[in-house]
């Protein structure tokens, strides 16, 4: 079937014998299959590692739904078998090699932990990815982190949606460290998340240190916390705060310890220098 552009499999159970099937197809030099929806199939880790390994090679797919399957489900067994590799893995090496797909649709999965900041560390090589649907998973803090650092890299996805994905005050502050330098970014979901005050004050903070005349963004926060505090996290407004539980001697300049190699770290140390040469009173 050489004329076959689209192919729609939703609501379907792939199994092991379907997805060999259509790694076979997706490896062919013949196909010329643009369009791949495979929601609701059932699609699993081992199942997801044949097909991301499969589009490695293929250079036709644009768009393609993984929407609504046990992607991640995997995550707990990964903890004790290190070489076990899960789907979100997978696809995070897919995304690296892959430069063709456009449209990726992950959403209602059960993408999590290391998975998911693998995943996410990937988007600061794909080159060609402009539609990324992760909503419905479960990201939380050190994966919506990764996220916001690959966002300082990324320079093609314009749609991102992470509703639902308990996104920390931390990654949210992280997300919109990098909304101040990206200029692809054009619409981004963070619906249902508790991204705090904090959160929700930066990413505004961001969008209008960004704002161009050519450039508008679309930041949507639907059902968010966007009132909860945390006394521990770093406030912009209040650089030399001190801590609550902080010594009587070290109240008056409390020192910073930050961890670098995590991107709130670095977040963190980057505002720091920011403020020391912008901020009055700040050095």
């Amino acid at each position: 079937m050489r004329g076959l552009v689209k192919l729609d499999l939703s609501k379907n159970d792939m199994d092991e014998r379907g997805s060999e099937a259509l790694r076979v197809l997706l490896t062919s030099p013949t196909c010329v299959l643009e369009d791949l929806n495979l929601e609701a199939t059932d699609v699993d880790d081992e199942e997801c590692v044949m097909l991301a390994e499969a589009l490695c090679t293929n250079a036709t797919v644009r768009h393609l739904n993984l929407s609504s399957n046990l992607i991640g489900k995997s995550e707990l067994l990964n903890a004790c078998m290190p070489e076990l590799e899960t789907g979100p893995e997978a696809l995070a090496e897919m995304l690296k090699v892959n430069k063709t797909i456009i449209s990726l649709n992950l959403s209602w999965n059960s993408i999590r932990g290391d998975s998911a900041v693998t995943l996410a560390a990937s988007l600061a090589h794909t080159t060609t990815l402009t539609f990324l649907n992760l909503g419905q998973n479960s990201l939380s803090c050190a994966g919506s982190q990764e996220i916001g650092r690959a966002l300082f890299a990324n320079t093609s996805v314009t749609n991102l949606d992470l509703s639902y994905n308990q996104v920390s005050i931390k990654g949210a502050m992280v997300i919109a460290s990098a909304l101040k330098v990206n200029n692809t970014l054009t619409n981004i979901r963070l619906d249902g998340n508790v991204v705090g005050r904090l959160g929700s004050e930066c990413l505004v903070s961001a969008l209008r240190e960004n704002a161009s005349a050519d450039k508008h963004t679309s930041l949507s926060l639907v059902e968010c916390d966007c009132v909860v505090e945390d006394k521990s996290i770093f406030d912009p407004q209040f650089p030399t705060k001190p801590a609550p539980d902080a010594p009587m001697d070290l109240k008056r300049n409390p020192p910073y310890l930050l961890n670098l190699s995590l991107p709130y770290g670095y977040m963190v140390a980057k505002e720091l220098l920011r403020l020391a040469n912008s901020k009055d009173g700040c050095k």
